[in-house]
């Protein structure tokens, strides 16, 4: 499964990362959310794991793109 970990906090992003590869994940990270939607933009991931602290300019379309 091709995850994306968003997470600005380093050892978090770094356990789960490490965790969801020994569970034989291909795991992408990603410290800014903004950065992460950009990414979703580009490539399609099947799970994303985040944190959910507030995002900042959030576009309205965010659902399609994560859809």
């Amino acid at each position: 499964m091709k995850i994306l970990v968003v997470d600005r906090d380093t050892l978090s992003s770094q356990m789960v990362k490490s965790k969801l590869e020994a569970a034989g994940h291909r795991v992408t990270e990603e410290a800014v959310k903004n950065s992460a939607l950009e990414r979703l933009e580009r490539e399609p991931y099947d799970a994303i794991f985040f944190d959910p602290a507030p995002l900042t300019n959030v576009p309205s379309d965010l659902w399609q793109i994560v859809a």
